[in-house]
């Protein structure tokens, strides 16, 4: 769509851009623009390194002037739809544990955005796949340095203090001697299985599950700092969620330890 003026006042929204949460300014003909660093309140055409010369400059009433007109691309109409649907996936990746392959089938297949954007060309990639992560990772807390800093940071987070389905809790606290401190996680939906199991086998070091064998559970404690203490508190801790498992009794019948 060709669009030769110039000198003339012009109407522009924001729209998705193609980053995560980004934007673009967008005309009515669904030409883009883009913030120009180099002249405060101006903006590019977003094919300007094409050669395009195009440029808008901000007004204080909200509106637009063009100071220089297109050279008669297309518009960007369809890459504005796919950005669109792209956002969305990415704030979904961002708000959820949800794989990224489960969400970008969710939308693909959901009708409401196919009708909404039936002539969208997306596809899962490896584009995509690491937009999704990138998007994931800006929600992400700042790294603990300390155990309090963890501890505090699992308390707020429902990211990582819930279950993957979001169902249950996952975190379920600290404990501490003097010599050492361990944090808990403990699935709920796992732990009924030790009611009904007729037969556990123990091991330090599992480092490769024999045939044969379920891997049911695992005790984690930093090293060189673990004590009996410490493994009679994170037991003690596992039995205190247990006992909120609806259920009664235990049907352990035999259990193997070395």
């Amino acid at each position: 769509m060709a669009d030769l003026q110039n000198g003339v006042l012009v109407i522009c929204h924001l729209a998705p851009g193609g980053r995560f949460n980004s934007n673009v300014l967008v005309r009515e003909n669904q030409h883009t623009y883009q913030k120009n660093n180099l002249d405060a309140g101006g903006f590019r055409c977003s094919k300007s390194k094409n050669g395009s010369p195009a440029r808008l400059l901000a007004l204080e009433d909200g509106t637009y002037f063009m100071t220089t007109g297109h050279d008669g691309h297309d518009n960007k109409e369809d890459h504005l739809k796919y950005c669109t649907v792209k956002q969305r996936m990415l704030e979904r990746a961002r708000d959820t544990r949800q794989r990224s392959r489960m969400i970008f089938e969710k939308f693909a297949t959901c009708v409401a955005y196919r009708n909404m954007n039936p002539e969208v060309p997306i596809a899962y990639d490896a584009n995509l796949e690491r937009a999704m992560q990138r998007a994931r990772r800006s929600a992400q807390p700042p790294v603990p340095q300390t155990i309090d800093e963890a501890d505090a940071s699992l308390i707020a987070s429902e990211l990582y203090n819930k279950t993957a389905d979001g169902t249950s809790n996952f975190y379920h606290g600290r404990v501490s001697t003097p010599a050492g401190t361990a944090l808990g996680f403990i699935s709920v939906v796992m732990l009924p299985l030790l009611r009904t199991s007729e037969e556990i086998a123990c091991d330090g070091t599992f480092a490769t599950l024999p045939l044969l064998f379920s891997q049911l559970f695992t005790l984690h404690v930093s090293a060189y700092r673990y004590t009996k203490s410490l493994y009679q508190l994170i037991l003690d801790r596992i039995l205190h969620v247990l006992r909120t498992v609806p259920g009664e009794g235990v049907g352990i019948i035999g259990m193997v330890s070395d």
